[in-house]
Parts: structure tokens; sequence; C-alpha cells
């Protein structure tokens, strides 16, 4: 879906069939860069977190002008748990997080940038207290039922409201705009990836010259990249978690000829450094026990 010198690739936010279908894309097109709709100043969090695939992550940060409300608290003693560790992390409204998994199509393309040099660009506003319009869709099974995906963009675009100006989601698009004209005036043969909601606003800025600030003012200093405990990553997966591995045997085996065994291998040792990592954890939070050698005694003279 080109607009002068940019393609657009519009996807299902969290979904293996539109990570494949970007993996896609992006061996047939072989753009000079790749503009992402994520947030400009979580760059260089989320890109530690891909390197870190196929161990998955959160990538977590405290929105601004809030107390922080990530806090470690020790728990009461009468609350029954399996973990032996007495203080625990509270999270709440105020910490935003994103997951970070293969089955993202925004994740595969970074993934796929990465690996054959291809610059990458955040170009979506950093933005707080962000409350998300949800839109019904089809299954996105149905992209792999269909012959021809563009007819199914257009079907899904032509019924896609635009927003609203004065809206938030309209401050994005003008501030995602903006920077894709810079790169099309770079003369950059440019995928831009983002959700259906934004296409239809975003061409029309830049097929009008709407025009739209390209600095954000905003960066989010408290940014950190989590671990996700194994029994919590159906809480950050759209996705059946072993359809996540599915999706990331076919990438690493059938698509860059990796060896079975060492993927196996890869993914074992993977989660070895993850309890290592969990271990380095505990011992960092819960407080030292005085041992009692260290007290020493009283020297009489």
């Amino acid at each position: 879906m080109p607009a002068g010198n940019v393609n657009f690739l519009p996807v299902y936010h969290g979904r293996i069939n539109f990570a494949k279908q970007t993996r896609e894309k992006l061996e047939s097109m072989q753009p000079n860069r790749i503009a992402i709709e994520l947030p400009v100043d979580l760059q260089e969090s989320i890109v530690t977190a891909i390197d870190r695939l196929p161990v998955l992550s959160i990538v977590g940060y405290m929105e601004r002008d809030m107390m922080p409300r990530a806090r470690i608290v020790k728990r009461h003693d009468n609350e029954q748990t399996a973990d032996p560790n007495p203080y625990h992390v509270v999270l709440h409204s105020q910490y935003t997080y994103i997951p970070i998994h293969p089955g993202d199509p925004m994740i595969e393309a970074i993934r796929f940038a990465r690996q054959q040099d291809i610059p990458v660009e955040f170009i979506d506003l950093a933005v707080d207290d962000y409350d998300p319009v949800y839109h019904a869709l089809p299954d996105d099974e149905a992209i792999t039922l269909v012959r021809d995906p563009k007819r199914f963009n257009e079907l899904i675009l032509s019924f896609m409201p635009r927003s609203d100006p004065g809206s938030l989601d309209h401050e994005r698009e003008q501030f995602m705009a903006a920077h894709l004209r810079e790169l099309v005036n770079r003369n950059e043969r440019v995928l831009f990836i983002s959700g259906y909601a934004h296409v239809n606003r975003i061409k029309h800025m830049l097929e009008t010259g709407e025009t739209g600030e390209t600095s954000s003012g905003i960066y989010h200093d408290e940014q950190q990249v989590f671990n996700i405990h194994p029994d919590s990553v159906d809480l950050a997966l759209e996705e059946i978690p072993y359809f996540e591995y599915l999706f990331e045997a076919w990438r690493s085996v059938i698509k860059e000829g990796l060896d079975p065994a060492t993927f196996t291998s890869k993914i074992t040792l993977g989660k070895f450094a993850f309890f290592q990592q969990e271990q380095r954890d505990r011992d960092a939070t819960v407080p030292a026990r005085e041992n009692a050698s260290d007290q020493g005694g009283t020297v009489h003279g």
C-alpha cells in the first residue's frame, strides 16, 4: 500500500499470522529503512529486549509526573505463597509495560532489520495515560485464507474510522506523519508498519501535507527490561505460548537455517539464564541477614 516512497504494512499487534506476513514482506521488498509504530523514547530498551529473544521480556517504564508505584514490600505473615522470598514487587497502573515476544509483527520486523543491517526508526509519540481505542476486526486467521492480502487490507481499511482532530491518537498520527515525511525527503524507500487504525489518517496527512512536530519533548527515564516468569507467560502473550514457540522454530530453523539441535539448545540455555538472573534478583532484593561471625567479639585490654 504505497504512498509516495512510503509503503504501508498494516498489522494486528501481537499476532503470529501478521508476524509471518511481515517477514515475507520484508524479504520481498528489502526497504532502505523500516519505520515502526513504537514510541521514540523506548527504542534502546526495546532493542535490548529483542536481542535477548527467544527469552521473553517486558519493557517497563514509569509514566511522567507520577509517584513511582512499583515498589518492594514485605509479605504479610499470614500470606500464603510458594515463593520463599518474603519480599515482592507491587505494580500499579502508573507503571506501563510492553511485552517483547517473537509473535509480534513489529518485533519480527526489528529482528529482521538487525540481522540484515536495515536501519529502524521508532516514530510514534511518547505519551502518558494512554487509553487505547479498540476496534472490531476479523479473526487474524482470515489473512491466511484470502488469495490477495492487499484486498484484505483494503477491505478492513474501508471500515476503519479516522481519529478525531484534537484526540491523542490524532496527535500521535501527526507526529508519525511528520517523521515519515522527513524520511521521504531523504529519498528513503520506507516500509512503515503500524496498526490498521492509523493508516488512513497518516496517508491522508502525507497526501495533504498536514504538518506536525517531530520532537515529542517526552522521555521516560525509568525504563527497565524484565524477565517474564514462566508462570506469567500467558498473561504477557496474545497467542498461545506453544504457538509462539512454533513460530520461533519456523523463523530460526526454516527461514534462517539454524540446526534444530542448536535451536533447542538455544531455548534451553535461555531458560537457564532466566533462572540464574531470577536468583540474582532475589539475592539483591532480600536484605542481607546479619551474620554472627561478622559481628565480632569484644577485645578486652
